[in-house]
């Protein structure tokens, strides 16, 4: 590609250096002035070959590379393949037994959770036994010594009483040897009736695990059976639309009663109007045939009387 470069540009060289010296001699020649030409559009030629060697040179460098980094995508690919290979390889295979693992199968699970309503509450706890109450009476004799006989752990010479020995709160107010587990631990174990109401209102109620028939007519498919009843496809049924369609309809009922009671009213004015010129006229012709007027005259004619409109005149004599 220099080579072929370098001879467009000898050529150029050598066309225009012929085509100078003609004109210095004062006898340019068109030939001259042609092959200068042509040597310029070879050499046009040869650089556009030049730009698109070096376009094709960047394209295989960026080919190259893209092929570069597929090898090793899919050298890695192979590698982690091989890899996962191996270790399903050495991956121990588990048997299955034959019998199920459990004592019901899926199709009795899936039956007894379908039966199983969302109001189903679980059974109460049964009732615990009252854990018996502690003896809170120290009887005399598991301290060892006698009100007359020092204890083993006494110091001779020394008259004051070990703790041991000294009477309890409960012994000095509750004279005996024992107490009622019930009367000790009953106000401890149970809570009071109000109380238990209060954490639990349903403690007192019959346990029923399906809802009752009344909240059931309340429910969604009472309203899809009654949709069913009437005769109304419950899929694709909005509520909404269905009440502004009875509204728009009520709306045009009452629009069409209004408009048909104003003709109505319209064609019963017109119709009073009718009949109180039919009587005018009827009045006239009788009243025509008693006084005796022609057919043409309806009523008699009034005679207009003359009225003096200005005096201004006379009030002009009056002032001469």
């Amino acid at each position: 590609m220099d080579k072929q470069i370098d001879a467009h540009f000898q050529r150029v060289e050598l066309a225009l250096s012929s085509l100078i010296d003609s004109i210095a001699k004062y006898h340019p020649t068109i030939a001259h002035a042609r092959e200068l030409q042509q040597a310029d559009q070879a050499l046009t030629l040869g650089l556009q070959e030049v730009q698109t060697h070096q376009a094709n040179f960047l394209r295989l460098q960026k080919l190259r590379a893209a092929s570069a980094s597929l090898d090793s995508q899919i050298r890695d690919t192979i590698v982690s393949l091989a890899t996962t290979r191996k270790d399903v390889a050495t991956v121990q295979t588990v048997k299955f037994p034959d019998a199920p693992a459990h004592p019901f199968t899926y199709e009795e699970l899936l039956s007894y959770a379908r039966r199983i309503s969302k109001t189903t509450l679980p059974p109460p706890p049964p009732p615990s036994a009252n854990p018996p109450a502690p003896d809170l009476l120290v009887q005399n004799s598991a301290v060892g010594t006698t009100p007359n006989t020092p204890g083993a752990d006494s110091v001779p010479g020394s008259s004051a009483p070990t703790p041991a020995a000294l009477p309890t709160p409960t012994q000095s107010h509750m004279p005996g040897d024992a107490l009622p587990a019930a009367a000790a631990g009953a106000s401890f174990t149970e809570l009071p009736e109000n109380l238990a109401l209060h954490l639990n209102p349903m403690a007192q109620t019959v346990f029923i695990p399906w809802p009752l028939e009344d909240r059931i007519r309340l429910g969604a498919l009472a309203t899809t059976q009654m949709l069913i009843n009437d005769g109304i496809d419950p899929i694709g049924y909005d509520p909404v639309a269905e009440e502004e369609r009875k509204k728009k309809e009520e709306e045009e009922r009452l629009a069409r009663e209004e408009a048909e009671r104003r003709e109505r009213e319209e064609r019963d004015r017109a119709l009073r109007e009718q009949r109180e010129k039919m009587r005018e006229q009827e009045l006239r012709e009788s009243y025509r045939r008693e006084s005796g007027m022609p057919a043409g005259q309806s009523s008699p004619v009034e005679k207009k009387q003359f009225h003096f409109t200005s005096l201004d005149m006379d009030d002009d004599d009056d002032s001469d």
